[in-house]
């Protein structure tokens, strides 16, 4: 049932992540780009 939901939902809790890790704590830099477009992107096309 939460199938569908799970494409969405398991991106953005990596999203969050990687934000926090990787944005937050190691202070990586997007080139401009908001971070959680950044991040979102690429864990979607993964």
């Amino acid at each position: 049932m939460l199938r569908p939901l799970w494409f969405v939902l398991n991106p953005f809790f990596t999203t969050i992540v990687f934000s926090f890790v990787f944005g937050g704590l190691a202070k990586l830099p997007t080139d401009g780009m908001p971070q959680t477009l950044f991040y979102y992107s690429g864990t979607m096309l993964w």
